[in-house]
């Protein structure tokens, strides 16, 4: 029920303390079978508003563990500083249009799938992974295995 090898790398940056109160919240993350069952869990589902010809907007669901949530948004928060690992990313959605709590959101959503990912990978944290698919990593890791 713990984050593999992620204090070497990305609990550095999380602090040991939220990582520990997001699987307290969470309990084992290996029980989820995917992703979106975990944002379902956590209430970070998208849910789209329509009936007949009415389309409303795009917003999380809230149904889920609020206090996770809040773990989450505080996480987001102090990663989403321009020098930090999502200040770019959480910059170019605002510079894009996009509302600060929708950027907001994006960045919890995309920390919690960092994490499920560590937790269900069993990797360590690799900062060049967080913004590339995994099949252009594993094309650049194979041209670096190939020169060295």
């Amino acid at each position: 029920s713990n984050i593999p090898n992620a204090k070497k790398g990305i609990l550095n940056e999380l602090s040991r303390q939220v990582g520990t109160r997001i699987l307290g919240e969470t309990g084992p993350l290996t029980d989820f079978s995917n992703i979106q069952k975990l944002y379902r869990y956590a209430g970070l589902n998208i849910r789209e508003r329509k009936s007949g010809q009415y389309k409303g907007l795009n917003k999380i669901s809230r149904k889920g563990r609020s206090l996770l949530r809040n773990i989450l948004g505080k996480l987001a928060f102090s990663l989403v500083k321009r020098d930090r690992l999502f200040g770019e990313y959480y910059h170019s959605k605002k510079d894009s249009g996009m509302l600060s709590s929708k950027a907001m959101v994006s960045v919890e959503r995309k920390v919690l799938k960092m994490i499920y990912g560590l937790s269900k990978q069993e990797k360590d944290f690799d900062i060049q992974r967080v913004f590339i698919c995994k099949c252009e990593y594993d094309k650049d890791s194979k041209q670096l295995q190939e020169a060295a």
